[in-house]
């Protein structure tokens, strides 16, 4: 009777044992399968099929029969969106996969609409294959975050434009476990749409490629930048347009930099500062016609700046100092890229 029941017990384990590494074939096959992409998938799909391979893993048994496409076709106010995806080569083969882990930002029908109007394009089919590329990879982050993770600068997997190719990056400030706003002036309607092992939050705008401007305005540890730009008399777009095709590196002092500077100058505010002045030091804090990234200001580099004088960087411990004529600061903040350039948030103002 003893010498059965051991029979029996490892006769269960056996078979339980081999499930399990069925199971874990399904899996496996499942990612495998996804992979077969068309040899016109552009980047970000690739780079999404290697993420899926890479990072799969168990899904919660509530949502194993539901992936983004599945959801997203449910869904008639996401029909747009579903239109889009099936337009980019290989996307709806990764995003039909449950076992992919990304967030995904979801623009509504209303905002595809928009988003067509403000662009002057009558239909999907006269938007630009690289634009719409890039505009829905900057609808994606890798990691799964759901709405209070999404605080601060985040890269997408949307490409910039200009010289330096780095991920372009979007500035969201949460308001809610359920709300947040993305750029300034683009709301979370519904968060935390848990399918697979995906986060989708709807969007009421497409999430157009972001600016120095919308990445600076954004942020409020910048709103004094910006209050020193109006009352110069000048605006992040006219600065941006004198960068040509729109390559250029802005050295953004934070509040507390400006703080620094009011106090020591004895004003009360950067209006106080007069225009002249103002217009000077800030064109001290822009070059044009390239951007650098940080890479290349940690090995050192010598910057002509929009107001004609030179400023140096050279590596303090992990970061990078910039020195200028009557000031050095530190960035704080490195590498948020824009469509037309780079922005690295510093902790002193810079002083011809």
């Amino acid at each position: 009777m003893r010498n059965l029941l051991i029979t029996t017990l490892c006769l269960v384990f056996v078979f339980s044992f081999n499930a399990c590494e069925r199971e874990s074939l399904n899996v496996n096959d499942n990612v495998i399968s996804t992979l077969s992409l068309p040899n016109d998938a552009p980047e970000f799909v690739r780079e999404l099929a290697d993420h899926l391979a890479a990072n799969a893993g168990e899904v919660e048994s509530r949502s194993t029969e539901l992936s983004l496409y599945k959801f997203i076709g449910f869904k008639p106010e996401l029909s747009i969106l579903k239109a889009v995806i099936d337009r980019v080569p290989g996307l709806r083969l990764i995003l039909d996969n449950q076992l992919l882990d990304i967030t995904l930002f979801a623009p509504t029908n209303d905002a595809f609409v928009r988003f067509l109007a403000d662009n002057g394009f009558a239909s999907l089919d006269d938007v630009p294959t690289a634009l719409l590329n890039q505009v829905l990879a900057n609808h994606i982050l890798f990691a799964r975050k759901d709405v209070e993770w999404l605080a601060g600068y985040m890269k997408t997997l949307a490409y910039a434009d200009c010289d330096v190719r780095g991920r372009l990056t979007i500035f969201t400030t949460v308001l809610s476990p359920n709300n947040a706003i993305i750029n300034g002036d683009i709301n979370i309607t519904f968060g935390n749409g848990f399918v697979g092992r995906s986060f989708i939050h709807y969007v009421d705008k497409v999430i157009a490629p972001s600016t120095v401007q919308t990445l600076i305005t954004s942020n409020p540890e910048f709103s004094t930048l910006v209050q020193a730009v109006n009352c110069a008399g000048l605006d992040l777009n006219a600065i941006a347009a004198l960068a040509g095709n729109g390559a250029f590196t802005v050295f953004a002092p934070t509040n507390a930099a400006f703080n620094k500077l009011t106090a020591a100058l004895g004003v009360a505010s950067v209006c106080d500062i007069p225009v002249a002045t103002l217009q000077t030091v800030l064109a001290y804090h822009v070059k044009v016609g390239a951007s650098l990234s940080a890479a290349q200001l940690v090995r050192g580099a010598t910057i002509p700046t929009l107001a004609g004088f030179n400023i140096k960087t050279v590596k303090e411990g992990t970061g990078v100092k910039i020195i200028a004529n009557s000031s050095e600061a530190l960035v704080v903040i490195p590498e948020i890229q824009a469509n037309n350039g780079l922005v690295h948030g510093i902790d002193t103002v810079l002083l011809p």
